[in-house]
C-alpha cells in the first residue's frame, strides 16, 4: 500500500543504520497478548502521537497474509527535532481492513537513541501454538513498514495514494439518501432509504477499527435528509413529504432531541456548518418556489433564521455542500427532470452575499460532496448519460478541475466523507428500488477542515473579521494581485523597542487554534520580512516569517514576552521567491512553528517555545524593518486560514 498521508518515509529495515544527527527512533515490537492469538491478519495499521500531535499514520501488508498474529518488529523513524513523550496505536486488519484487534503503548523519544517499546493486542484464546512467529527477516532485524508523519496533511486539498479497495462489505443497513455526516472522526448515516421503505436507524462507521456501531434510532423514519455536525453533537433535518423536523443527536448519551422545526421543510436539500450554525440551501418540496430558500439553525438559542439571508441565484435540489476558506459551495444537483446545474453557486455568510459562480467539470445530481483543504471533490451522481463513478476534484487556487480516481460503482443518492487517510463512498442507488451495501474507499490525506476567519481574499473588500493596526490605506491591496492580500513593506518594526509597524492585520485567535499562510516575497535587505503571528500589542508576540538576515533569506521564528525579545530559531532552508505556507500551531502555552515551499503537501519544523496565552489575535504582516532604508516591496498573502 502506498503512504496514506505525504511526506517522506521515516521507517527501517534490518540494514537501517543508527540514528543521524538529531533524529529519533522507535523499534517497536508487536505481538498478541499471552496466551492469545489474532487470525487472519492482512495488515498492521500504526499510528504514533507525539505530544498530543499526530506525528505518524501509515499500514504495512503483511506477507504471505492472511496470517496468525504471533509476533513482529518494526522500526518506526522521527524527523530531526521530533522527541517527547509518543502513544503508539496499534491495529491488526484483515483483508477488507476490518480492525481484528487493537492495542497501545507510551516511550519517550530522544533525540539520536533508538527506543524499544512492545506492544500486546488483544485477541482471541490461542489454540496453544501461540500463533505464527511473522518477525522480521532472516537476519532478525525489523521488516518494512510505511509510515509517513502527518504533519497536518495536504493545505492543497492532499494527495491521493492511487489504491482503492472496492468492496469493504461493511456490516451495515444499506441506504440511500441518507444523512451522511463526519462527526469527532466517525461517520454517522441517520436515515435515509433501504429500498422504498424510509429508515430511522443511525449506524457509525469508526475507520479506525473498520467497525459498525447501531445506535439509538430516530425518533421517526425519513428519507431525503440532510444532516451536520456542532459541537459534538449531530443534527438531521428535512426528508420526504416536505417535513420540517429537526432532531439532535448527543452521543454521549445515545438519545436523540427533537428541537425547532424549519421554517419551510424541504427534501434533498444541502447541509453545511458556518461558524457554529447549520445552514439548510434549497430542497425540494412539491415543486415549490422556495428551493432558492437559505435556512440556518443556531443551536445556541434553538432558532431558525430565513430572514435577510439573500436568495440562491438559482432552484437546486439534490445537490451537496461544502465550507472552504469562509465560503459555502453549493456543488451539483437538478431542477426538474434532466436539468442538471453545472453551476456552483459561492455563498459568503459574512457579506450575505452570492458570489461568480464555478462551471463544474461533469454536472450531476444527488452526487457525493465533501472538501480536503482547498480542493472540492465531486463523488459519483447520475446525469443525463446515466451513473458516474468519477471522483473529480476542484482546487480552488488553481481554479482548475480534474479528474483524480473513478470508483468501481456508479450510484447516486450516496454520501462521501474524506476522513483517516482515505475517502468514503457509503450507500446510494442506481435503481430507487434497492441501496448498495458496498462501502468503497480511496486513500488521500487530508488536512482537518478551515474555521471561521479563513480568508482566500477574493472579494474585493476585507471581511468584518479582520482590524488593521496603524492602517496605510495606500500600503495594501486585494486588486493589485487579484485574490491575494498585497501588504507592501514599508519602515517600521515590532521587535525590541520598536512600535511602529504599519499594516498588521488582526482578528480574534479563540483558544487552541493553527494558523496559516502563503507568502509570496523576496526579501533583499536586513529585517525586511513577511510574517503570521500571534499578537497582544507590540511587546507580546509570536511570529514566523520569510525574513532577509546575514545577508540571505531565512525562515525566521521569533517571539517577544513582555518586552524581551527571544530568537526561537532560524532555519536558511529558504526558496526565495517561491510561495511559502508559514504554520503556527498553539496548544495551551506552547507555539509549534514550521514552514512548506510545496503548498503544504510536506512541512519542515521551524521550532517550538512556549508564551502566554494572552495573545488573543492571529494575522499578518510585512515589513522592511525599524531602520530600513530599503525599497517598498510587495508581499503577496494568497489566503489566511485557521484549523
Amino acid at each position: 500500500m502506498r503512504p496514506l498521508a505525504l511526506g517522506a518515509l521515516l521507517l527501517g529495515l534490518a540494514a537501517l543504520p543508527a540514528c543521524g544527527d538529531g533524529e529519533a527512533a522507535l523499534f517497536l515490537t508487536v505481538r498478541a497478548r499471552a496466551g492469545e492469538t489474532v487470525r487472519g491478519v492482512s495488515r498492521l495499521r500504526v499510528v504514533a502521537t507525539l505530544d498530543g500531535v499526530r506525528s505518524q499514520d501509515g499500514e504495512t501488508a503483511l506477507t504471505g497474509a492472511p496470517v496468525d498474529l504471533g509476533s513482529r518488529s518494526l522500526q518506526v523513524r522521527f524527523p530531526r527535532g521530533r522527541t517527547g513523550r509518543v502513544t503508539v496505536d496499534v491495529t491488526e486488519l484483515d483483508a477488507n481492513r476490518a480492525g481484528l484487534g487493537t492495542g497501545s503503548g507510551e516511550a519517550t523519544l530522544v533525540a539520536g537513541r533508538e527506543t524499544e517499546l512492545t506492544v500486546e493486542l488483544a485477541g482471541s484464546p490461542s489454540d496453544g501454538d501461540g500463533g505464527t512467529d511473522l518477525g522480521g527477516s532472516s537476519d532478525g532485524g525489523p521488516p518494512d513498514l510505511a509510515v509517513p508523519p502527518s504533519d497536518g496533511g495536504a493545505t492543497d486539498g492532499g494527495a491521493l495514494d492511487g489504491s482503492t479497495s472496492p468492496d469493504m462489505a461493511p456490516p451495515w443497513t444499506a441506504r440511500r439518501a441518507a444523512a451522511v455526516v463526519l462527526l469527532d472522526g466517525k461517520v454517522y448515516v441517520a436515515g435515509g432509504y433501504t429500498t422504498t421503505v424510509a429508515s430511522d436507524l443511525l449506524e457509525v462507521f469508526d475507520p479506525t477499527t473498520g467497525t459498525w456501531t447501531r445506535k439509538q434510532s430516530m425518533p421517526a423514519p425519513r428519507g431525503g435528509v440532510v444532516g451536520f455536525a456542532i459541537g459534538g453533537k449531530l443534527y438531521v433535518a428535512g426528508g420526504d413529504t416536505c417535513n420540517d423536523a429537526l432532531v439532535e443527536y448527543d452521543p454521549l448519551v445515545n438519545g436523540w432531541t427533537a428541537r425547532a422545526a424549519m421554517p419551510k421543510g424541504q427534501e434533498n436539500a444541502a447541509a453545511v456548518t458556518i461558524g457554529g450554525e447549520g445552514y439548510v440551501f434549497g430542497g425540494y418540496c412539491l415543486g415549490s418556489v422556495d428551493a432558492t430558500k437559505v435556512q440556518k439553525f443556531n443551536p445556541s438559542t434553538g432558532v431558525w433564521t430565513t430572514t435577510g439571508l439573500t436568495a440562491m441565484p438559482r432552484s437546486r435540489d439534490r445537490g451537496g455542500a461544502v465550507w472552504v476558506g469562509g465560503r459555502a459551495y453549493i456543488v451539483g444537483g437538478q431542477w426538474g427532470n434532466g436539468n442538471y446545474i453545472s453551476n456552483i453557486d459561492i455563498y459568503d455568510p459574512l457579506n450575505n452575499t452570492w458570489g461568480n459562480p464555478v462551471t463544474m467539470q461533469t454536472p450531476r445530481s444527488s452526487l457525493g460532496v465533501f472538501a480536503c483543504g482547498h480542493t472540492i471533490y465531486a463523488v459519483d451522481g447520475a446525469n443525463g448519460s446515466g451513473y458516474s463513478t468519477l471522483v473529480d476534484a476542484y482546487d480552488l487556487n488553481a481554479n482548475a478541475w480534474s479528474t483524480v480516481t473513478s470508483f468501481g460503482i456508479g450510484r447516486w443518492q450516496l454520501g462521501a466523507v474524506a476522513t483517516n487517510g482515505n475517502i468514503y463512498a457509503l450507500g446510494g442507488t442506481t435503481n430507487e428500488m434497492s441501496s448498495i451495501t458496498t462501502v468503497e474507499q480511496h486513500g488521500l490525506a487530508c488536512p482537518p477542515p478551515v474555521q471561521a476567519g479563513s480568508d482566500f481574499f477574493n472579494a474585493a473588500t476585507l471581511g468584518p473579521q479582520w482590524t488593521w493596526v496603524r492602517e496605510n490605506a495606500a500600503g495594501w491591496s486585494l486588486t493589485a494581485s487579484p485574490g491575494s492580500m498585497r501588504i507592501t513593506t514599508a519602515a517600521g518594526d515590532i521587535v525590541r523597542t520598536s512600535a511602529d509597524q504599519k499594516n498588521i492585520l488582526l482578528q480574534a485567535a479563540g483558544g487552541d487554534v493553527t494558523i496559516q499562510t502563503r507568502v509570496t516575497i523576496s526579501p533583499t535587505a536586513p529585517a525586511q520580512q513577511a510574517n503570521v503571528m500571534f499578537y497582544k500589542d507590540d511587546d507580546n508576540f509570536v511570529q514566523l516569517g520569510v525574513a532577509y538576515a546575514s545577508n540571505s533569506v531565512v525562515i525566521s521564528f521569533v517571539k517577544e514576552i513582555a518586552g524581551t525579545t527571544t530568537n526561537v530559531a532560524t532555519s536558511t532552508d529558504s526558496m526565495v521567491g517561491t510561495p511559502t505556507v508559514l504554520r503556527i500551531t498553539r496548544s495551551g502555552t506552547i507555539y509549534t512553528a514550521s514552514y512548506s515551499f510545496d503548498d503544504g503537501r510536506t512541512f519542515t519544523p521551524a521550532g517550538t517555545t512556549t508564551a502566554p496565552t494572552i495573545l488573543g489575535q492571529v494575522g499578518i504582516g510585512a515589513t522592511n524593518g525599524a531602520s530600513s532604508v530599503a525599497s517598498a516591496l510587495n508581499a503577496d498573502f494568497d489566503w489566511f486560514e485557521r484549523y
